[in-house]
């Protein structure tokens, strides 16, 4: 498994982000209350912060010409969507469209055009999701390469069923959109490699016991299809570990975290990210704003650490 530790920096550098976003449903007990203590059963000790590494100097776009698109895929269910967060708690420079950083969805409920391209901003829901500081994060992590990052996600929804890659009918939308996405890059003449995955989700899961009991096989079975969907065998993929105390009705959060460690210790290839203590809304449904920025910066830096 790897852990990882938080850094942000300031710098700015040339990327294509792309993402494909699903509206955010109301979840009804889609609910995590915060429990900074977690049991021993599950518990994995956090990083350490790190502030000796600072990224290389951004390269021109010039530089980057030619190069291959890098893909990332995102995916899961209300936190990775985003909801309750208003753009004015993104940092200012995060609330204007990134010109160097482009943004792809083939649905959702905000402004944003679908089915083309578009600078990276706040508004593929009424809100936005980790993804804005998710792609400005790995621009300045990987200042030398370009980008794109595909987002399909769904409010309420869980991996046994919904997500299931052979019946679910939001795993073959997930891939069909992904695939419009790659398309949409192949058709203006750029070449790409799909560089990671990250997986938020898992709140439905815990609340019902057997679909808890069998997160750990069916999270495996996902990771394992994407990258065989999408000719990836060693894809890097990224875990967000829902928070402790999910609601009282949902009694099997700790089942579901447990499972979400243990199936990125078996995998070299794949890392969980500790989320406990971000700042929630008020009503304790989903990370609020600022929660939500701090969410994307990590899966930037699990990211990096794995494709290092």
């Amino acid at each position: 498994m790897t852990r990882v530790s938080y850094w942000t920096t300031g710098s700015a550098a040339l990327t294509a982000l792309v993402m494909l976003a699903i509206p955010a449903c109301n979840e009804h007990g889609d609910i995590e209350a915060r429990n900074p203590s977690p049991t021993p059963t599950q518990a994995v000790e956090k990083p350490t912060p790190s502030h000796d590494q600072t990224p290389p100097a951004n390269a021109s776009t010039s530089d980057k010409a030619g190069r291959p698109v890098m893909v990332y895929l995102l995916a899961g269910q209300s936190n990775m969507v985003g909801s309750g967060t208003p753009k004015s708690d993104l940092p200012k420079e995060l609330q204007a469209p990134q010109a160097d950083v482009e943004f792809y969805q083939a649905a959702g409920p905000g402004p944003l055009q679908e089915n083309a391209w578009v600078p990276l901003q706040p508004g593929s829901t009424f809100d936005f999701g980790p993804e804005v500081t998710f792609g400005r994060s790995i621009a300045d992590r990987f200042p030398s390469e370009r980008v794109a990052l595909i987002k399909y996600a769904v409010g309420n929804t869980d991996l046994a069923r919904k997500w299931d890659p052979d019946t679910g009918q939001l795993y073959r939308a997930f891939a069909k959109t992904a695939k419009a996405g790659l398309k949409a890059l192949a058709d203006r003449g750029d070449t790409y490699e799909i560089a990671g995955m990250v997986w938020m989700q898992g709140e439905s899961d815990s609340a019902y016991p057997e679909m808890a009991a069998a997160y750990e096989t069916n999270l495996t079975a996902l990771i394992a299809r994407v990258r065989r969907d999408f000719d990836v065998p060693d894809l890097p993929f990224v875990i967000g570990r829902i928070y402790i105390g999910v609601h009282k009705g949902f009694r099997n959060d700790k089942q579901v975290r447990t499972a979400q460690a243990a199936v990125a210790r078996r995998d070299g290839k794949a890392a969980w990210v500790d989320l406990d203590g971000l700042d929630q809304q008020d009503a304790g449904v989903e990370f609020n704003g600022p929660g939500t920025v701090e969410m994307g910066k990590r899966f930037a830096e699990a990211m990096q650490r794995l494709r290092q």
